[in-house]
């Protein structure tokens, strides 16, 4: 069982950027199993965000599962702006349930340990 995940390149800039403007951030990027990097509130109400800002960023299975099975809030984020907008205005931005319910399926079907990110956003969020 792996306990630690990759940090993203500029991770600890974007947690900083995100209390700088006052959302609160619990960084679970070392949790691994599939769970995503942070955990951000604002206004009371808790996001899952998972940082994929490296133009080869991939995406495990594990990830892959997780998201499928998550029932609360939770989105992609590929910059600061992005997880601002997660954490603000997570009603327009995170994951739909339809979005979820596709990962699922996909996840079922899945056999590789990982793929491209721009593959799994391309065919299987926006497909």
């Amino acid at each position: 069982m792996r306990f630690h995940g990759k940090t993203d390149a500029n991770q600890k800039e974007i947690i900083n950027q995100l209390r700088q403007v006052g959302v609160w951030v619990c960084d679970l990027s070392g949790a691994g199993q599939g769970v995503p990097d942070l955990l951000v509130c604002w206004g009371g109400v808790y996001v899952l965000i998972e940082l994929k800002v490296e133009q080869k960023a991939n995406i495990t299975a594990a990830q892959i599962a997780f998201l499928g099975d998550c029932r609360g809030l939770v989105g992609f984020a590929e910059s600061f702006l992005q997880a601002e907008r997660l954490a603000k205005q997570h009603h327009l931005y995170t994951l739909t349930q339809r979005q979820k319910d596709r990962i699922t399926v996909f996840a079922s079907k899945f056999d590789k340990k990982m793929m491209s990110y721009q593959k799994f956003k391309r065919e299987v969020l926006e497909g």
